[in-house]
């Protein structure tokens, strides 16, 4: 590989496969010509998504994953790291929606105490049998609140209070997303997201509720988990 291709000017149009770190601030790293690269997550919008550092020094900012760069399936245990990391920062992301998406996949049937416990979030529920919310919401949310149905967790969902994450980056960490047809004019555009975990005992949708036509730029305000049985 030529001196060119190697520069830093270039490391994002290579076709480079990165593995997980187990740093939920610096989740990537990967290795060209004898070169350690690190990918560093961002506040994004307020940040670019994603940092470059070639040798420890910050070279790059990106506003998206690159076409030609592979990257990593995430092991739960590497997804809650880089969810909880995400959450004390106040960022309720893609990175938090797959993380959390993940952990109802695994869950057990159960009630609601259950979620919280799962999630790491602290604060204590009040409501009444079948629909719940959690006091204080997490940082990030305004209100968050969990459903049952047949004593078991149905639905998660939460009103954020800051811009959360863009259809982009859900359709990057969760694959494309669906368009579901509103029922009245007035409502906001919703997308879903299936998650899967190999022998989980449950699937989860994930809803992403946006005010406007959701363009890849585009966040969402409102998002919510539907847990299925898998079959």
């Amino acid at each position: 590989m030529g001196e060119e291709s190697g520069s830093s000017a270039a490391f994002h149009e290579l076709p480079i496969a990165w593995e997980h770190t187990g740093d939920g601030e610096l989740p990537y790293r990967a290795t060209v010509d004898g070169v350690e690269l690190l990918l560093r997550v961002n506040d994004f919008p307020a940040e670019p998504l994603y940092t470059l550092l070639v040798k420890g020094q910050v070279q790059r900012d990106l506003e998206d994953w690159p076409a030609h760069w592979v990257r990593p399936g995430t092991p739960a245990h590497l997804l809650r790291a880089a969810g909880a990391a995400q959450v004390r920062r106040g960022r309720i992301d893609a990175i938090v929606a797959a993380a959390w998406a993940t952990e109802l996949c695994l869950l057990s049937r159960g009630q609601a105490a259950a979620v919280v416990v799962a999630l790491g979030l602290p604060g204590s529920l009040d409501g009444w049998t079948g629909s719940w919310r959690l006091t204080p919401p997490p940082r990030g949310t305004k209100r968050f609140a969990i459903s049952e149905q047949g004593d078991d967790v149905f639905t998660v969902e939460m009103t954020l209070s800051a811009p959360g994450p863009t259809r982009a980056n859900l359709n990057a960490i969760l694959g494309p997303g669906g368009d579901v047809v509103r029922v009245h004019y007035d409502q906001p555009y919703p997308v879903c997201y299936r998650v899967t975990v190999p022998d989980a005992p449950y699937t989860c949708d994930v809803f992403a509720y946006f005010a406007t036509r959701p363009t890849p730029e585009t966040a969402a305000d409102r998002v919510m988990f539907r847990r299925q049985p898998q079959r």
